[in-house]
């Protein structure tokens, strides 16, 4: 929880891991005590919630006051997580960007390359691109209004997306114009028998496409991201974001997150 301190007074905030939450928004704690997402940043995968008590604890956050922390290699850290002992770890480096790989949306077409205009040349089975209707030779004529004229702007255009989002998507084949909403859906991996990717609770869905994080070797589960990691000496350091590998967890800096709730708030105050 954040306690975020403006000219205006302190307001509370919970901020988490949006792909754990998902977008509905309002959550029920108990009749009459709710929880509303406020904001949401796909790109760091990150929701803010704000609650309608007043809750005990908490960070504080200068509404006026941006710091960065300097996070060496080799500090340790702590990392709360509910119903189990706090976990302890040590930072693995300065701060990383990781790029957008597993975690690409799947729309499950192949264009050809350099085609203009984009021209479908392979579509996987049971993909939501082939549960839409497309075919192989298909021309592609727009995403979400806009339009591509090439299998670059293409490619481009769905770089940006995520799993999980909506397109519009419309085609031509040989005698018709098509246009319909698909459901990104998760980029498909194959099975490993390797004995590094055999741990409790596995890899986070999402794991990637972040511009700025920290390593940590504590011991933290796909389903228990979200949580705090905290220096030694109880300064907050960030918010665990995803399981990365058996011995890694990624997490999000302090900055990252004010940044985020000085977007939201900063409408109101």
């Amino acid at each position: 929880m954040i306690n975020w301190h403006s000219p205006s007074g302190k307001t509370q905030y919970l901020i988490s891991k949006h792909s754990l939450i998902g977008d509905k928004p309002v959550l029920e704690l108990y009749p009459g005590k709710k929880i509303s997402i406020i904001a949401i940043d796909r790109a760091q995968d990150l929701v803010l919630l704000q609650v309608s008590i007043k809750l005990p604890g908490g960070f504080d956050f200068q509404a006026t006051k941006e710091e960065k922390i300097i996070l060496p290699q080799g500090k340790m850290i702590w990392s709360g997580v509910s119903g189990r002992s706090m976990q302890t770890g040590i930072i693995g480096g300065s701060l990383n960007n990781l790029a957008k790989t597993s975690s690409q949306p799947y729309l499950g077409i192949l264009v050809m390359y350099n085609s203009s205009p984009a021209q479908v040349s392979l579509v996987r089975p049971e993909s939501p691109a082939a549960n839409a209707g497309l075919k192989l030779g298909d021309e592609l004529i727009s995403i979400n209004g806009k339009k591509v004229s090439s299998s670059i702007e293409f490619s481009s255009e769905l770089l940006d997306l995520w799993p999980g989002d909506q397109i519009e998507l419309e085609w031509r084949n040989e005698s018709t114009v098509n246009k319909k909403i698909i459901n990104l859906a998760v980029l498909p991996s194959g099975s490993s028998n390797h004995p590094a990717d055999k741990f409790k609770g596995g890899k986070s869905i999402r794991r990637d496409g972040f511009g700025e994080l920290f390593f940590h070797d504590a011991t933290i589960e796909p389903q228990e991201c979200g949580t705090p990691v905290i220096s030694i000496e109880r300064s907050f350091l960030g918010l665990n974001i995803a399981r990365f590998s058996r011995t890694s967890t990624l997490a999000l800096p302090a900055h990252i997150l004010y940044r985020f709730i000085a977007s939201a708030a900063s409408p109101n105050q």
